[in-house]
């Protein structure tokens, strides 16, 4: 599940920024690939219908990257987990909402809403299995934290190999001060 979960994760982040760029790039043809067509709407209609294309286009962009930044986090820690367990539920609770307030959208929107259940499901799972079920350790509550685990793994090992290298020194040392 933790390797599912991880390409899942990198898909995602990939296919936000993604449409997030094609949105920015092509509003035009973002609406005709949901079926509306610009020649539907008044000048004023075309404007607004592109200029919030487009903006949502750059915050697909901005959460596609924040995935990104924060994707060990996203994995690993409660709060983060939650959070991005919670968002994914958000986006297609959203569509079924629409779907019977607004009726039936293109058949590819009623994909997508499919699709995000499908991975709102593979995070929720790993996030049930790997980071809530671990309790307050593996959820990063500092008070249950060691030393060592507080630390990223990254910054771990530089301590460790700092903390070698220091040994060897310390030992050198105390034989040259009984000389």
């Amino acid at each position: 599940m933790k390797a599912l979960a991880r390409i899942c994760l990198w898909l995602y982040v990939l296919v936000f920024i993604g449409a997030g760029g094609f949105m920015l790039i092509g509003a035009k043809d973002a609406a005709q690939m949901v079926g509306v067509s610009t020649e539907m709407l008044e000048q004023s209609g075309v404007a607004s219908l592109l200029n919030q294309l487009r903006y949502m286009g750059a915050i697909a962009i901005g959460f596609g990257a924040a995935v990104a930044v924060l994707n060990k986090q996203i994995l690993t820690e409660k709060r983060h987990a939650t959070l991005f367990v919670v968002v994914l539920l958000l986006m297609p609770l959203s569509r079924t909402i629409s779907l019977f307030v607004d009726g039936f959208p293109h058949f590819s929107l009623l994909l997508l809403m499919l699709g995000e259940y499908g991975l709102f499901a593979v995070f929720f799972l790993h996030t049930k299995r790997n980071v809530w079920s671990r309790g307050k350790k593996a959820a990063g509550d500092p008070a249950q934290l060691t030393d060592k685990e507080k630390l990223d793994p990254e910054l771990a090992e530089l301590a460790e190999a700092a903390l070698a290298s220091d040994k060897p020194k310390a030992a050198s040392s105390k034989t040259s001060s009984k000389s």
